[in-house]
């Protein structure tokens, strides 16, 4: 999964890469790892150039045989934008600056941590 914010003009761009380690059984991220300077950031930035992408859009990317495939392009925030957060990028107020005129902030490469999120069950029964 890749995470890019891109400039309308393209001078500036920013790709956060996670490899999803834990997954409900819908497809939500659970537990992931960034992995700062991934091939799949340069293939993102590729992709979002080529799309002329403007804000936040996230990439998935298939392994098969060795070989990275582009699998799918959401012009949406992820359900796991959080981790990029997380991990030190602003996605949301990078993704307003796109459409102001403002320029998005640079991106320091994220450390390789791990994340993980959790949910909390409740009962509602009187």
């Amino acid at each position: 999964m890749v995470d890019v914010v891109r400039q309308p003009d393209g001078r500036r761009s920013v790709a956060m890469t996670r490899q999803e380690l834990v997954r409900t059984a819908n497809g939500a991220g659970m537990t992931v790892h960034m992995q700062p300077e991934h091939t799949c950031d340069v293939l993102a930035l590729e992709a979002a150039e080529i799309l002329d992408v403007c804000g936040c859009v996230n990439m998935e990317f298939l392994v098969v045989e060795g070989f990275l495939m582009l699998m799918d392009v959401n012009p949406r925030f992820s359900a796991g934008v959080a981790f990029s957060v997380m991990a030190g990028y602003d996605m949301v107020s990078n993704h307003l600056r796109c459409f102001d005129g403002s320029q998005i902030a640079p991106c320091s490469p994220p450390p390789s941590n791990i994340y993980a999120r959790g949910f909390i069950e409740y009962s509602f029964r009187d």
